[in-house]
């Protein structure tokens, strides 16, 4: 197949997760127009990649939107989002999207993705389809609250946005007791409305299932998350990790794929999950392409292009692990290097097949990401 001739656009934040998507299509020849959503920056290190054919950086959503209502390219294009904003924008435009763009979404219908990407309403339907959820409630900050009537909850625990796009990471909070938590959620209310308390546990493993939803849900591998980043505001990232296709050991299948069918989603997705207390639990599911994608396509697994193939050829591919690897989040593994296990560190590094910026086919991000992080140190 001659991909050269069609170009695909990418919505994304300066990211890595939208650099191997640049890097997915380009590697078999599709353009890319490469759309960097970030609001504070003039340069973006995903646009440097030998891959990226095209590229704008817009700081707000009104520049998105005109930058993709303002083409005059006469044929359809496959529009992919690299990040929860990206994800959540092109679904509240999806009527004005559709007739220039394929988009991911739920049942084709504007809403639809944004009303599951609502982490009450995700939970609601994880245990619906019998998934293990830790205990959640959600509290609406504009209403106030009274303490008090939090009485059932369970410490310590874990607040966060509903919704991640209304928030960062740094709006997490762990609290201890109620006195912690009417701290806490009081510091959120002018960051946003709904936040979510969810009881905190202390994970045995994480994982994430990768996949995509076209006629029918391929869930053909799983991260093992062997080292994370220990800080809250990272929690749950991966530093080091390995990728195979030993789904069924973690969780049942048939329950993931039942959640995305009720969801009416199609398109690429992932799955958090985390085993404690002698149970995997449903952690979120993130509609979109996932970060650990420098994973999969270096392993053989090419969601990007299955999903373009999907959208223009109605091809369903077949995707299946060329070989397991192991993958580094390289500037997290040096930010949390285990200075106390000199060895462990030299036997991972000489372990990584894959790592989450660096490529040897295409060093200029690398180089840009490396020098900019020193002059900004200064």
């Amino acid at each position: 197949m001659d991909y050269s001739k069609y170009e695909v656009v990418i919505i994304g934040g300066d990211h890595y997760n939208t650099l191997w998507t640049a890097r997915s299509l380009g590697a078999v020849s599709i353009k890319t127009f490469v759309i960097v959503w970030a609001p504070k920056i003039s340069k973006s290190f995903v646009c440097t990649s030998k891959y990226v054919n095209k590229y704008r950086i817009a700081h707000d959503e009104e520049e998105v939107l005109n930058i993709l209502t303002d083409n005059n390219c006469q044929e359809k294009r496959v529009l992919i989002s690299s990040s929860d904003q990206a994800a959540e924008f092109v679904d509240k435009n999806y009527d004005i999207l559709r007739n220039k763009y394929y988009l991911a979404g739920c049942d084709a219908t504007k809403g639809k993705l944004n009303h599951w990407l609502d982490k009450k309403n995700m939970l609601d339907l994880a245990k619906e389809v019998g998934l293990n959820v830790a205990y959640s409630s959600c509290v609406d900050l504009s209403k106030g609250f009274d303490i008090k009537e939090l009485s059932d909850i369970p410490y310590p625990c874990l607040i966060k946005p509903e919704l991640s796009s209304h928030g960062s990471k740094n709006d997490y909070r762990i609290c201890e007791n109620s006195d912690e938590l009417s701290i806490a959620l009081h510091s959120l209310e002018n960051v946003c409305n709904q936040v979510l308390i969810q009881e905190f546990l202390k994970p045995e493993y994480e994982a994430t299932l990768t996949g995509i939803s076209c006629d029918n849900v391929q869930i053909p591998t799983v991260v093992h998350k062997l080292r994370t980043c220990t800080d809250l505001q990272s929690l749950g990232m991966i530093v080091f990790s390995k990728l195979d296709n030993d789904v069924n050991n973690i969780i049942s299948t048939s329950q993931i794929e039942s959640l995305i069918e009720k969801m009416g989603y199609k398109g690429c997705f992932s799955v958090d999950l985390m085993h404690a207390n002698g149970k995997t639990y449903f952690l979120e599911v993130n509609l979109r392409t996932d970060g650990t994608m420098y994973m999969s396509t270096s392993a053989g697994v090419n969601f990007p292009l299955a999903w373009v193939d999907y959208c223009l050829f109605h091809k369903q591919s077949n995707l299946c692990l060329k070989k397991p690897i192991h993958a580094m989040t390289e500037i997290s593994y040096v930010k949390y290097l285990d200075y106390k296990h000199p060895l462990r560190c030299m036997k991972e590094w000489f372990m990584t097949d894959c790592y989450s910026i660096f490529s040897w086919h295409d060093v200029k991000p690398f180089i840009f990401k490396f020098l900019y992080a020193i002059k900004n140190k200064r």
